[in-house]
């Protein structure tokens, strides 16, 4: 499918009012129950483990690989730090 493809638009459209609902309701109420049920240290907990899953994810889509325990978690770690470091060399190239 190409940019100009008619069948794009609807799909766009499709997308992006799932993504606006998934919001909405995260925001709305999913986010009034956590803070209603658990406590502010475990939340500040949660908050701090996934700030380090998100150092260690991978930065780009990688299809092929496994979904699924345990391969799932030990190619996401290498993956990320591959990611990270053709990240940075594509910063470091004009």
């Amino acid at each position: 499918m190409t940019g100009d493809d008619p069948e794009l638009a609807p799909l766009v459209k499709e997308l992006a009012n799932s993504v606006l609902h998934h919001v909405k309701e995260e925001e709305g109420d999913l986010f009034k129950q956590l803070r209603t049920n658990v406590s502010r240290k475990d939340l500040t907990r949660w908050g701090e483990e996934l700030k380090a899953a998100k150092r260690s994810a991978p930065t780009h889509p990688h299809p092929h690989a496994p979904n699924q325990p345990p391969g799932n978690a030990l190619v996401s770690v290498a993956a990320g730090v591959a990611d990270r470091a053709r990240d940075k060399a594509h910063k470091a190239t004009p």
